[in-house]
């Protein structure tokens, strides 16, 4: 089971590993939990955090528009392997390509999201009153 928090503000959040392989980069990004977003995110707070060059690493990728409820953004798609660590040790990997947002003035300070891309390869229990919020392989 992996078991995500309430933080900051009641947001619901996991923590993964995220490994971008033509990039050779790894590192530790904090996800919203959103079943509203159709694709997960990489917003540019999280970028820093992985140490991505944007310009350097993404010069010449194509950009795809990305819609969502708060208006449209523009994005790299990357392949990545996401790595969910389990309450008891275990690790549960998902391979799947992750958007990675081109920074604008309007997106710097949001959340990364964990999209249904990822979320239907789980079980979802979400409980607000409990503070319960766990992702579970069926």
């Amino acid at each position: 089971m992996i078991v995500g928090s309430f933080f900051p503000n009641d947001v619901p959040r996991v923590v993964a590993e995220l490994y971008l392989p033509r990039l050779d980069r790894r590192g530790f990004v904090h996800l919203l939990v959103d079943t509203g977003a159709g694709h997960s995110l990489i917003h540019p707070t999280e970028a820093k955090r992985l140490h991505l060059d944007l310009d350097r690493d993404f010069q010449e990728r194509p950009r795809q528009t990305v819609k969502g409820i708060g208006g449209e953004e523009e994005a790299w798609l990357e392949e990545a392997e996401i790595t969910f660590q389990h309450q008891d040790g275990q690790q549960t990997s998902v391979e799947q390509p992750i958007l990675i947002a081109v920074p604008t003035d309007d997106n710097r300070d949001l959340p990364s999201l964990l999209g249904r891309d990822v979320l239907h390869k789980f079980q979802l229990i979400y409980c607000f009153p409990r503070l319960e919020l766990t992702l579970t392989v069926p």
